[in-house]
């Protein structure tokens, strides 16, 4: 690395500079900078410096070109370190030089004019002294909330909160699976199955890999009137074996077993894993517990619990048949039913490599669902039950039944396949599966799936029967009617190549599927 730095101290113009100092005790010694990461998040981009040491170090802006410049006193930049692959969001460059010898400097050239608040973090758990600079944009973050969802007042809110994200990856599996990643996949298949039943409405308190302090989840909730708050996560426990589902509610008192103290432990410190300045935190979210309407929050919030609890059981297992309780800070300042999924378990190897499934997320969040819904049976507050049940029904037709659907002929339908699927799922409000060469899934809101397997021979009596029974049982092991479609296509097209290629596709039964379909549930040899 050179010792010039051109075009650093170009004029300013007029225009206020601010300047932030900081200092850390033992801050002396030269500092490495070990690694550069970024961020991106709806309302900001962060960058974090990792370093060996606290450092003394100086933020400040420069204007035309816009700009942000970080000193480091005795820092050192480790080699290996390519600072031009690191930027993004509202960084268009990075770059670093030294204005004098004994100091570091690192210059970020911004896309558009953004304020900053940097801080320094002390080293906690597997993370070092962290240098953090958040370069904020407030018109994005309200753009990013509000392109979510138009919720209405009358609207019954259901808030997902995703745990995790960005600078915390939450707990990590064996073969290095994130948790951040489970609870946002989990989390998104959920969103997408309460605003298509229309009953309820939902709504992130994050939509992508960023992080949200425990504080900003809280106000996210409290500010759009929420109904219910959903925290969504995967566990992590020292015993490789653990597994299952776990619910848990908010605690007057202790922790109701170690499981729960633990975890409450782990998550309220994801404020300090994921980066955030403690002392600008709100002191409001250092209150224990919010006293009017206590009583009811535990008990609504435990009665969801139940609920959740007996939808999770049927989809893989529990770790425990009870509604744990236990201090979670994302569970204390809303005034509302509020519980803590825990979905399974990332540091046992088997549900490690289940929990980063689609299907296993997407069961997850079918029960997530069913378990709300039954709740919400019970709550006065929740709409009732009156939308048309065709929202969650499967057509199967062949080109004749669709055309009789559509008013129109066969020949129609064939003229224009993807058309007439889509005008089908539109008008029944259902998804449909328009069955020939070239089957096709439909769904309002959805591209068009189109199925490249099968054969002529699967034109034969009881093939739709074989169809429909593969299509119920995913849909009865918490698949949507969309995936459940999707995939029972697939396979059934699949099983039939392989009963084709086996033993001929003349003259080919519907029974003749199942010995293929078992094998492609279980990955067993089929015997010929």
């Amino acid at each position: 690395m050179g010792t010039a730095f051109h075009g650093l101290w170009p004029t300013v113009r007029l225009g206020i500079i601010t300047i932030i100092f900081g200092w850390s005790p033992g801050a002396d010694c030269a500092s490495g900078v070990t690694d550069v990461r970024f961020w991106y998040g709806p309302d900001k981009t962060r960058l974090v410096l990792e370093l060996t040491s606290a450092v003394t170090y100086r933020v400040f802006s420069l204007e035309d070109p816009e700009r942000i410049v970080i000193d480091i006193d005795e820092g050192q930049l480790d080699q290996g370190i390519g600072l031009t692959k690191k930027a993004g969001g509202a960084v268009a460059r990075i770059r670093s030089g030294r204005p004098e010898p004994r100091i570091l400097r690192i210059v970020l050239d911004l896309q558009k004019r953004s304020t900053f608040h940097a801080f320094l973090l002390d080293p906690s758990g597997s993370y070092p002294h962290r240098l953090v600079i958040d370069l904020l944009q407030r018109e994005n973050r309200e753009e990013a909330d509000s392109s979510q969802l138009d919720i209405r007042e009358e609207d019954y809110l259901v808030v997902i909160d995703p745990g995790h994200g960005g600078e915390d990856p939450g707990a990590v599996g064996g073969s290095g699976a994130y948790e951040k990643d489970v609870a946002l996949g989990i989390a998104r298949r959920l969103k997408r199955i309460i605003n298509w039943d229309g009953r309820l409405r939902a709504i992130l308190t994050r939509t992508d890999d960023y992080y949200v302090s425990l504080r900003r989840r809280v106000a996210f909730s409290m500010q759009r009137k929420a109904d219910v708050f959903l925290s969504v996560h995967a566990d992590a426990a020292q015993r490789k074996t653990a597994e299952g589902a776990s619910v848990y509610i908010l605690s007057t008192g202790g922790a109701s077993s170690e499981m729960g103290k633990w975890l409450a432990q782990r998550e309220n410190a994801a404020d300090l894993a994921g980066g955030v300045d403690i002392g600008q935190q709100d002191p409001s979210l250092q209150r224990t517990l919010l006293d009017m309407g206590l009583d009811w929050k535990i008990r609504e919030s435990h009665d969801l619990g139940l609920a959740l609890l007996e939808a999770l059981e049927q989809v893989g297992g529990l770790h425990s048949q009870t509604v744990g309780r236990a201090g979670f800070a994302v569970l204390k300042a809303v005034d509302i039913p509020a519980v803590l999924i825990e979905t399974g378990f990332m540091t046992n190897p088997t549900q490690e490599k289940a929990l980063q499934q689609e299907l296993t997320q997407e069961r997850i969040a079918g029960a997530i669902y069913r378990g709300l819904s039954a709740y919400c049976d019970r709550d006065e507050r929740c709409p009732s039950r009156t939308r048309n049940e065709l929202e969650r029904s499967i057509l199967t037709p062949h080109p004749g039944e669709a055309g009789r659907l559509a008013t129109i002929s066969p020949k129609q339908v064939q003229a224009n396949r993807p058309e007439a699927i889509e005008e089908l799922a539109s008008r029944f409000n259902a998804t449909c599966v328009l069955k020939g060469v070239g089957t096709l899934v439909a769904q309002s809101g959805y591209p068009v799936m189109l199925c490249n397997r099968g054969h002529a021979g699967m034109a034969t009596p009881g093939m739709g029967d074989v169809l429909s029974g593969i299509i119920g049982a995913l849909m009865a092991q918490g698949a949507t009617a969309h995936l459940a479609a999707g995939i029972g296509v697939w396979c059934h097209a699949v099983a039939a190549d392989l009963a084709g290629a086996a033993a001929g596709r003349l003259g080919m039964c519907a029974s003749d599927l199942n010995p293929y379909l078992r094998k492609l549930r279980s990955g067993r040899p089929v015997r010929e």
